[in-house]
């Protein structure tokens, strides 16, 4: 288990360093947008990060309700495979939440392209396990469980142009995690 631990810390470091190169790239060789959204904008994130409970592909909308606040909704999927007792289980999550965040742009003079937030996430997670090798006459319903999902995050992006842009966020609560993707502004 802890090597599995080393691991997860190698993968995580590794996107974190390859997000910061990609960006510094991007700073130079892209066009500036010229956007950021604003009150009565719609956006959307996707993509797929790491986490304390597997690879996550997650997908939302938030709508702008002020210059400042968003608010929106957010699903993920993430599977993850479990050894215990010798044998292996296999975990597939499924979260839906609310959430909100503040973008600091105004309070600290933050000019597009650059978006930066934060906020909380209140919702559902439904963890299904099964067992995929032979079970030795152990019960084991997994170590995750299905019920309320909390969570803080906060995040940026970087707008190439008015409706796309590169998206990076740390996530912590229930799951803990880096997700990395895109941003879409209708």
């Amino acid at each position: 288990m802890p090597e599995k631990k080393y691991h997860m810390r190698k993968l995580i470091i590794l996107m974190i360093v390859s997000a910061f190169a990609i960006s510094a790239n991007a700073q130079s060789s892209l066009p500036r947008g010229s956007k950021v959204p604003r009150e009565g904008n719609i956006y959307m994130n996707f993509g797929f990060g790491v986490s304390s409970w597997g690879v996550p592909f997650y997908a939302g909308a938030e709508v702008m309700v002020h210059d400042e606040v968003s608010v929106g909704g957010a699903f993920s999927y993430r599977s993850q495979s479990e050894t215990f007792g010798g044998d292996t289980w296999q975990h597939r999550a499924f979260t839906i939440a609310a959430r909100g965040n503040y973008h600091f742009n105004n309070l600290l003079k933050i000019r597009a392209p650059f978006l930066f937030y934060a906020g909380a996430s209140l919702g559902f997670i439904s963890v299904n396990t099964v067992l995929k090798s032979d079970n030795d006459g152990i019960n084991y319903d997994g170590a995750r469980g299905s019920g309320l999902y909390f969570g803080i995050q906060t995040g940026g992006s970087y707008f190439f142009n008015d409706h796309w842009a590169a998206n990076a966020e740390l996530g912590i609560g229930n799951v803990m995690g880096l997700k990395l993707g895109a941003t879409y502004l209708f």
